[in-house]
C-alpha cells in the first residue's frame, strides 16, 4: 500500500492501493469520509472550526477549517467519480488535551469541542450521514484509512487500537 500522510490542515482523497494516515490528533479533528462503490477516501486533519477569521476563508488549505474541509473533499470525491448518496463520515479527534483529572474543565467549549460541533453541523448542512465517531476525551489519537474496504484503524497510547 502507498501510505498517503494527511497533515495538520491537509485534506487528501485517495483509492486503493493507498492508505491514508493521520498523525497527532489532539484538539484537531479528522474527518474521514467514504464511497464503497467506488472506493474513494478522503480525509482532512482539521485544525480549527471555521474560516470566518480567516483572510483567505480556507482558500489555501480547506482541510484547516471544518467549514471548509467537507465540502472540499466532497468535491473532489465527486470529480474522481464517487456517488454523493453513498458517501458517510466518521469522525476522529477534537479532544481537550489540557483536561486533568481532578481539576474543573474550562468554563468556555475547548477548541476540540468546537471542532467537533463545527464538523457535525457542516455535515449536517450537507446532508452527509454520520457512521461513527471516537471523539472527545483528552488523549491523542492516530488514524490509518483504509479505502480497499473503508476500515480505519484508530491508535491511542492509553487504549491501543480499535477498529471504528
Amino acid at each position: 500500500m502507498d501510505l498517503i500522510r494527511v497533515g495538520v490542515a491537509e485534506s487528501r482523497v485517495t483509492a486503493p492501493p493507498g492508505l491514508l494516515c493521520c498523525y497527532g490528533l489532539g484538539s484537531c479533528l479528522g474527518l474521514a469520509l467514504y464511497e464503497a462503490e467506488s472506493r474513494l477516501a478522503g480525509l482532512a486533519h482539521i485544525m480549527l472550526p471555521d474560516s470566518s477569521a480567516s483572510l483567505k476563508r480556507g482558500e489555501d488549505m480547506p482541510g484547516r477549517f471544518a467549514d471548509t474541509a467537507l465540502p472540499a473533499l466532497l468535491e473532489e470525491m465527486l470529480e474522481k467519480g464517487a456517488r454523493r448518496s453513498g458517501i458517510f463520515a466518521r469522525l476522529v479527534g477534537g479532544a481537550n488535551m489540557f483536561l486533568f483529572p481532578g481539576r474543573p474543565g474550562p468554563a468556555a467549549p475547548t477548541i476540540g469541542e468546537r471542532n467537533l460541533k463545527a464538523a457535525l453541523e457542516s455535515l449536517a448542512r450537507e446532508e452527509v450521514p454520520l457512521r461513527s465517531q471516537d471523539t472527545g476525551g483528552n488523549y491523542g489519537r492516530s488514524v490509518e484509512f483504509n479505502p480497499e474496504n473503508g476500515a480505519i484503524l484508530v491508535r491511542t497510547a492509553q487504549f491501543g487500537a480499535r477498529w471504528l
